[in-house]
């Protein structure tokens, strides 16, 4: 084996990203909700746009259709510099490269900043030591000579904060503002080997550079809510101050030739030049969005990218704008309820109402009032539901929503949440301590005071007896007869609020809440557990779909799995940062979660990224390779193995080189399962033996400091 050591060691060194992508993707907004920072146009109609959350799209088509590529990342990137048609860089939190024109991405380094690479080799990365700068702070500007993997710093003693770098041959600007408002503008002269100050009069917050020969050179940014434009004859030496007449801040600009230039800002704001830059004309658009770049290509195309993934496109040079997709919402999602995975609906702020009858492929908007703000929903059946809200709010559909009528009592007290058990029973919580009552479906209702101050939050009916409400200060209540009678069973530690409970039969159920709280009962409610999640952030909307599998969604776009019934709850998803409100699991595949700024999401695969998964939160105190399982195994077998947290830095940052290779009896390769820069973290691998002949295999983990080798039978 010693010789199958030294194979596999040889061949770590060369990575290529093969992690396929998250098993989540996105119902709305199309074709992604995450921000989008910066656009590229390459040659051949490619367009490559970055964001947060490790969001990187391609488009083939000039912008008209897009895809998620292959990032492997879940990190802020904010800049992109390719250097050719095929090979580019990706800058945020992390550094990372594409030599197939931005199809898959590889992690290089853990550099931050915005990025400028003037070849393969070399590179510039900005930034400051503090953001916002204090008066100890001090402005970045980092070279490297070896394709990002190797930095070197050089420091301005100023307090400064650097947004952008753009070079033209050896000349060089960075520009950005420094702690007393004032515009920063450096340059070098020399390939970034010195740099000089050449702008400290301008007060204004400096985002974008654009070179439009060899010697004009325009910044944009904004002061005080007004966009500003900074224009220089000589190569940035010196600076004339233009008056944009852009009334908001302004973040991208690109030119389509000497004359004609466009720049971009927060509310939807266009601003064009056709005089090199001297006067600025702002263009009438209908849009409200934050646009945060812009580029065209050489056939007037044009592309604009910016917050909630954001893309308009002009064929015709930026006379026009349009938007290449319907955008079925853009609020705030606060609720949804499905009755199978093909129908269901998720509610929205300003009352408006989404419908689906084929899983979310395509919806149907509904506005169910004008002035009330209805916070919850829920459907008996695919034409009767209902809906509660602020201010009394209370509604009623017979049709599948297409219609709703006012069913309210006359309160104005603030309702929570709604549960029906059939089409005449159901319960409405408030955030009063009260919940009310009906056995008519909403035709009459019973109030019924709960004796508890505190705000109720979610409620749920199990049958016409029995039912559950948590709330705030952590409470859950129980009611055996209807709801006439509620005791608090448990009052939980902690001062957090509960969110949301489900239920799995009559014994087990679930509640979350803020905080990262999870509580879990085997007993019908009358004890509960709390289970460790590992997060501090809030939780939402918990959902299961038998006694092992559940979701939880909350703040930051956290989704979380259990297959173990919550003994062990595993990150499945940060695809967006958005906050997610309501998720809803229909079987061992299949789940929906919705939540802010129009997010929808969807899995069909439980969640799991195909290939490669990280099945806990908890970091490893040492390698190890677990035996596979099952073994023997007809066709597919899982392997995991732990990846720890090194004491010493890597020269990549903290990822770790790891290979998963598999051999036959004979020591020859069969295939690589994993090839990739890892972070610290426990991961698990399916290998399908279908098309491989009965036999033993070996299975190797391979890393800088670490080889292990198991046997591992396929039977057939």
């Amino acid at each position: 084996m010693k010789k199958l050591y030294v194979f596999t060691l040889f061949i770590v060194l060369s990575s290529s990203s093969t992690l396929a992508q998250s098993g989540w993707y996105w119902l709305n907004p199309k074709p992604q909700g995450n921000t989008l920072q910066q656009v590229v146009n390459l040659e051949n109609n490619i367009a490559v746009a970055v964001g947060s959350n490790g969001t990187i799209i391609k488009s083939t088509n000039s912008g008209v259709n897009w895809y998620l590529t292959r990032s492997n990342s879940d990190n802020y990137l904010r800049s992109l510099s390719f250097v050719d048609q095929y090979t580019g860089f990706a800058g945020g939190t992390e550094l990372l490269k594409t030599t197939d024109s931005g199809e898959n991405w590889e992690y290089v380094s853990n550099k931050s900043g915005k990025i400028f690479f003037l070849n393969s080799n070399t590179g510039f990365a900005i930034g400051s030591t503090a953001y916002p700068p204090p008066t100890n702070s001090a402005g970045i500007i980092s070279r490297t000579t070896d394709g990002g993997h190797s930095w070197n710093d050089k420091i301005f003693p100023v307090a400064l904060w650097l947004n952008s770098i753009k070079f033209k041959g050896n000349t060089g600007i960075a520009c950005g503002i420094d702690y007393y408002g004032v515009s920063t503008v450096l340059r070098t002269t020399n390939n970034g080997i010195n740099w000089v100050q050449t702008l400290t009069s301008t007060h204004g917050d400096l985002q974008s550079i654009e070179f439009l020969n060899d010697s004009i050179i325009i910044l944009t940014g904004f002061v005080e809510a007004n966009g500003i434009v900074l224009r220089s004859s000589n190569w940035g030496e010196n600076w004339t101050l233009i008056n944009s007449t852009t009334p908001s801040f302004t973040y991208g600009i690109h030119f389509q030739n000497i004359l004609t230039g466009f720049l971009v800002g927060l509310n939807g704001v266009v601003s064009q030049t056709t005089n090199s830059g001297y006067t600025w004309q702002q263009v009438n658009t209908p849009f409200s969005s934050y646009f945060y770049d812009i580029t065209f290509d050489g056939q007037g195309k044009g592309i604009i990218c910016g917050s909630d993934g954001i893309i308009y496109l002009s064929n015709n040079s930026g006379l026009n704008w349009y938007s290449p997709f319907s955008r079925i919402y853009e609020k705030n999602f606060n609720d949804l309820y499905f009755i199978n995975k093909d129908s269901g609906f998720v509610l929205g702020d300003s009352s408006i109402v989404l419908r689906t009858t084929n899983g979310g492929e395509s919806w149907t908007s509904f506005k169910i009032d004008q002035i009330k703000m209805v916070k919850s929903i829920n459907f008996v059946n695919l034409n009767i539901g209902y809906a509660v809200g602020l201010s009394g709010a209370l509604f009623k559909t017979t049709n599948g929503g297409n219609n709703w009528q006012n069913i309210g009592t006359g309160s104005t007290v603030n309702y929570s949440d709604v549960s029906f058990v059939n089409e005449s029973t159901g319960y409405v919580a408030s955030f009063y301590g009260n919940v009310m009552k009906t056995t008519n479906g909403g035709l009459n209702w019973a109030n019924i005071p709960l004796g508890n101050p505190l705000g109720m939050v979610s409620i749920k009916f199990l049958n016409e007896s029995t039912g559950y409400i948590v709330g705030t200060s952590n409470t859950i209540l129980r009611t055996e007869n209807g709801g006439a009678n509620w005791a608090v069973v448990n009052y939980l530690n902690g001062s957090m609020s509960l969110t949301s409970i489900c239920f799995v039969g009559d014994d087990i159920g679930y509640a979350a809440g803020t905080s990262g709280y999870i509580y879990k009962t085997s007993n019908s409610g009358f004890n509960w557990i709390q289970q460790e999640s590992y997060i501090t952030s809030g939780f939402g909307s918990v959902s299961f779909i038998d006694q092992n599998t559940g979701y939880l969604a909350g703040d930051f776009g956290i989704i979380l799995k259990t297959t173990n019934g919550g003994s062990n709850w595993i990150l499945n998803s940060k695809v967006t940062n958005n906050k997610l409100t309501g998720i809803q699991s229909f079987d061992s595949s299949t789940c929906i979660v919705a939540g802010y700024r129009g997010a929808i999401l969807k899995t069909i695969t439980g969640g799991s990224i195909i290939g490669l998964n990280q099945y806990t939160l908890e970091v490893p105190k040492q390698f190890s390779l677990h035996q596979n399982y099952p073994n023997p195994f007809n066709p597919v077998t899982k392997i995991k193995f732990d990846i720890p947290q090194r004491h010493l830095p890597l020269q990549g940052g903290d990822r770790e080189g790891v290979l998963l290779i598999i051999y036959d009896l004979l020591g020859r390769e069969v295939t690589t399962l994993v090839n990739e820069q890892l972070k610290p973290g426990s991961y698990e691998v399916n290998w399908d033996g279908t098309g491989f002949a009965s036999g033993v295999y070996f299975y190797s983990l391979v890393t800088e400091s670490f080889v292990e080798t198991k046997r591992m039978v396929l039977v057939k």
